[in-house]
């Protein structure tokens, strides 16, 4: 059932007038779970939807009293305020249990992709706040480090030094000011960085699971809890593999992921010559030196991992590639194995930049392209409350679905 709001009075901004409703509405019902999809920077209308919704004042702090706010991932990449986006929703969840609600934020595949040296999709004026007076100073000396490092690389395998000025106009081509200073902000010592890692990749509210991307037959069946243990184990292997390559000087700390499997390759041919010259006894054989990585050899396995796997939480597109048979036959079982009502998903911008439902209401797909110089879509929000699971935008609500929650639980929504 679809019903949309009456036209708004005047004399209050939509905005305004539509949290005083909702508000209203969730008056002594129970905690409402709000869920909004991918920001990308969005700051200014990841603001405009939790004023909406009632979860914030006007100051940008925690007034959803015991509401559960649940943010799907994809807070970093694209956006100019990408990081204070991060850095807000980290406030909001210190500050929202005082009221006993709850911030939820999940992984994106753009905060794993950011964790991993991948960095295609951060732009200059995402990383620029991030600069200071000794910004050019770490670019100039991580450049040299890498003209260094490359250098030495090629002659441990009889190869013939790249020139180090042109090693270094590339490099500093390839920094802008603030990135060093970013990277270094994603270690995981960092405030950042930590609470980057320990999000979670899949979360439970009640009977509605939200992820990323999506859960495949094959993921549903893993089971919330031993999903997110996996994800946070090959994220703590892949630090390990960063940090030893940094500190043997085998590559820079700032290296994006393709420069990092250029070392991992390079060392690997080190080894595999320094092995083969060994046996046939030349004198002249090239040492290696340091402490072997931990479970170097598995690092190009990496795509099979949960992190990277196109089947995985942070990247699966089925329910939005989905036929509706195809989505109508297998989405019973990944519930049953789930042991949950309903699937809210980010990833995907939605080309209408409105929230859909899909397959009897059992999937609800929330990116709806906030980030609108980029996507050209529009804020909204998910809403389960009272029964009701609604579409919020700055100006209407939509209801999607208004059947009773135990009705839900033993008819076919319609």
């Amino acid at each position: 059932m679809i019903r949309r709001a009456a036209p708004l009075p005047a004399a209050l901004p939509a905005a305004a007038l539509l949290a005083l409703l909702l508000a209203a509405a969730g008056a002594g019902a129970g905690p409402r779970v709000v869920a909004v999809g991918d920001v990308h920077g969005a700051y200014d209308a990841l603001r405009d939807i939790l004023l909406a919704t009632g979860l914030i004042d006007a100051g940008g702090r925690w007034a959803g009293g015991d509401a559960v706010l649940v943010q799907t991932g994809d807070l970093l990449d694209r956006g100019a305020d990408a990081l204070r986006v991060a850095w807000w929703l980290m406030r909001l969840q210190e500050e929202a249990p005082a009221a006993g609600g709850r911030v939820i934020v999940l992984l994106g595949n753009h905060e794993v992709m950011n964790l991993m040296g991948d960095l295609r999709y951060v732009t200059p004026e995402m990383v620029a706040p991030l600069a200071d007076g000794d910004s050019e100073k770490r670019r100039s000396a991580e450049c040299k480090e890498r003209s260094a490092i490359l250098r030495r690389a090629a002659r441990d395998l009889g190869e013939r030094p790249p020139l180090a000025g042109e090693v270094r106009k590339a490099c500093v081509e390839e920094i802008p000011p603030g990135l060093i200073e970013y990277v270094a902000a994603l270690r995981p010592e960092e405030p950042l960085g930590r609470w980057l890692r320990r999000l979670p990749a899949v979360a439970r509210v009640g009977e509605v699971v939200f992820v990323h991307g999506g859960l495949s037959a094959e993921m549903a069946a893993e089971g919330v809890d031993a999903i997110n243990r996996q994800v946070r184990s090959e994220l703590a292997t892949f630090d390990a593999w960063r940090d030893w390559l940094v500190r043997e000087e085998k590559m820079v700390a700032s290296a994006s992921l393709t420069a990092m499997a250029r070392a991992v390759r390079v060392e690997v041919a080190i080894r595999e010559k320094a092995a083969a010259e060994a046996e046939e006894g030349d004198e002249d054989a090239v040492r290696v030196e340091g402490a072997a990585a931990p479970d170097l050899d598995r690092f190009f396995e990496i795509s099979d991992s949960l992190l990277l796997r196109q089947d995985g939480p942070l990247w699966f597109r089925g329910y939005h590639d989905w036929t509706e048979e195809e989505g109508r036959a297998a989405l019973p079982g990944i519930l049953e194995r789930l042991a949950a009502r309903h699937l809210v998903v980010g990833h995907t911008p939605r080309k209408t930049g409105r929230i859909e439902s899909r397959f009897g209401h059992r999937v609800f797909l929330i990116d709806t392209g906030m980030l609108a110089d980029y996507y050209g879509g529009a804020p909204a929000a998910l809403q389960f409350a009272d029964g009701r699971v609604e579409a919020v935008y700055l100006d209407e609500q939509v209801v999607l679905l208004e059947a009773p929650a135990e009705q839900q639980m033993v008819s076919e929504p319609r």
